[in-house]
């Protein structure tokens, strides 16, 4: 049987749920969004050119740019996923992010008898004081 890390949300009755490899890998791919520097230029600026063929020299320079830039991209991009495979397949979730929250078992009766929903890596559930619900059953 499969953990999972299950999480209510507030003010509308729904628990959302991942299986312990899928949030890992979730919060991997995060956690490597957030290290890519925001402020870093998609594409150098661009010389003040204005001599004769500069139009064809700027061309070129901007075709370099885009393919470092896309190179780099998919550097980074079988890193991610080497990474996400990898906590995927350790359930490791990097440091802080579950904070220790306790795990607590109950069924569906001890919560009022709620409607799931769940799959080999996902779980829903909704409370049967879920504003939408009430005026359905």
């Amino acid at each position: 049987m499969k953990e999972f890390v299950v999480g209510r949300i507030p003010g509308i009755g729904l628990h959302l749920g991942l299986s312990r490899g899928l949030y890992a890998a979730c919060a991997h791919l995060h956690q490597m969004q957030t290290e890519i520097p925001a402020e870093e230029p998609l594409f150098p600026a661009a010389p003040f050119l204005v001599r004769r063929g500069a139009d064809e020299e700027r061309e070129k320079m901007s075709r370099k740019a885009r393919r470092t830039f896309y190179e780099r991209e998919d550097e980074r991009l079988v890193t991610v996923r080497r990474e996400m495979a990898n906590a995927y397949r350790t359930q490791e979730v990097p440091a802080g992010l579950l904070r220790g929250a306790p795990l607590v078992v109950e069924g569906p009766e001890a919560r009022g008898g709620v409607l799931e929903a769940r799959t080999a890596e996902t779980y829903m559930a909704v409370e049967p004081t879920d504003p939408i619900m009430p005026g359905h059953r």
